[in-house]
């Protein structure tokens, strides 16, 4: 009786040591930034999730998805190219905004961008890398959009009050809303 006693106590001891364990390693591990996009059981560019946020188009009165999307290194010359769309996730069409070619160091080769343009809009074509992205990216933004819509309107808020126009009267308006 005694033996198996002390089989349970070390047997206790063991769980809660390793349960602690586990915790710790959970905790420790920071978040990943960026999310594969996987098609036929390969990686064939990443998006960062820490940059991806809702975006007012600045001609409608629409809210746009602004992504960056990572190509996979290129393994004959290291290389590896960042890409900066605007994507209207209702018409399923993106804009390329910034085009930045990296060394294997990460130092800048080149560097494209464009001005918000209506004519950029481009359709997103089906059976193309771009609708492989572009349903991934849109999934994510669907799954996290308490998250992006808390951080919009918390940007917009910002950007109204820091108006001019509003300038003097910003306190009266944080007291009333009792943001003040």
């Amino acid at each position: 009786m005694n033996l198996s006693k002390s089989a349970v106590i070390l047997f206790t001891m063991f769980l809660l040591l390793y349960t602690a364990s586990t915790a710790d390693a959970k905790a420790t591990t920071p978040p990943v930034r960026f999310q594969d996009i996987i098609y036929d059981n390969a990686t064939i560019s990443q998006f960062d999730t820490q940059t991806l946020k809702y975006e007012k188009d600045p001609y409608r009165d629409e809210i746009l998805l602004n992504v960056w999307v990572k190509t996979p290194i290129e393994p004959s010359d290291q290389t590896y190219t960042l890409y900066n769309y605007l994507v209207k996730t209702n018409t399923r069409e993106v804009m390329t905004i910034n085009r930045i070619d990296f060394d294997a160091s990460g130092r800048m080769l080149q560097n494209m961008s464009n001005k918000y343009n209506p004519a950029l809009w481009t359709t997103v074509l089906p059976e193309t890398l771009t609708e492989k992205w572009y349903t991934a990216v849109t999934a994510y933004a669907k799954k996290n959009n308490k998250r992006l819509q808390q951080e919009y309107t918390r940007t917009t808020t910002k950007e109204r009050r820091s108006q001019p126009v509003l300038g003097p009267f910003n306190h009266i308006f944080d007291m009333v809303s009792g943001n003040g």
